[in-house]
């Protein structure tokens, strides 16, 4: 056989035995933050995928490495910019939060 990766199997059949990743949500909340902005009239957004845990507004977080505490006021997802109440694991987020010092910026990956 030539191409010794092929299989005699479908593209639905190879689909549907693809392990799906566990979504942690019962562990503390982790964020990557992918991009952080500073928009007049609304405050400091912070945008990035969920990677464990659950986020909801009002919730306080813990930025880190900076171990600033801060409060979330409100929550949408990023690329629809729909208003969510609570967002899970896999879900890339925007976060609007109060009082976020301007070392937010510097850890965000560019």
């Amino acid at each position: 056989n030539t191409y010794s990766w092929a299989t005699n199997q479908s593209l639905c059949d190879i689909l549907e035995n693809i392990d799906v990743p566990v979504r942690e949500i019962d562990k503390p909340l982790r964020i990557t933050i992918d991009k952080t902005y500073n928009i007049n009239g609304v405050g400091c957004v912070i945008t990035g995928t969920i990677v464990q845990g659950i986020v909801y507004c009002g919730q306080s977080i813990k930025i880190s490495p900076i171990n600033h505490i801060t409060r979330i006021k409100s929550l949408h997802l990023a690329v629809t910019k729909t208003a969510i109440d609570t967002g899970y694991p896999g879900e890339y987020v925007g976060l609007n939060i109060s009082g976020t010092p301007r070392d937010v910026r510097s850890y965000a990956r560019r």
